[in-house]
């Protein structure tokens, strides 16, 4: 029993690591939605000012469902959706290379939400 507990115990704190990081991941992400609304867009073709901040808008949706299956942690699909969210995390940094030195250090401290738990009755 007390590997199990161990278990449950690192589970809680992956998960609360993890929400910790994204609410960081979050932050950022705002903070560069506000940037990015407020340039100067008279020397950009119209769809050059929505590119950035439409990028950002599906990362928050996508950190959201990483968010989501953290919360409900102990199913398969919950662990199907934070695998998904993560790679598509990872793959909006490339758009985002400016601001990539404060969020793939975020990204690379949440690959242990994505282990498949041997004490999850629904991972196997």
């Amino acid at each position: 029993m007390s590997g199990e507990a161990e278990v449950q115990k690192t589970q809680a704190g992956i998960r609360i690591w993890c929400f910790l990081a994204v609410f960081a991941y979050l932050i950022i992400l705002l903070v560069v939605l506000a940037v990015l609304i407020g340039q100067d867009t008279a020397r950009h073709e119209w769809w050059e000012v929505f590119i950035g901040p439409g990028i950002i808008c599906l990362q928050v949706v996508v950190l959201s469902m990483f968010a989501w299956g953290l919360m409900v942690w102990e199913s398969r699909m919950a662990w199907k959706v934070r695998l998904f969210a993560w790679l598509i995390l990872f793959l909006g940094l490339v758009p985002m290379v400016s601001f990539f030195i404060f969020l793939a250090p975020l990204l690379l401290t949440m690959p242990p939400s994505l282990w498949p738990w041997r004490g999850s009755p629904d991972i196997r």
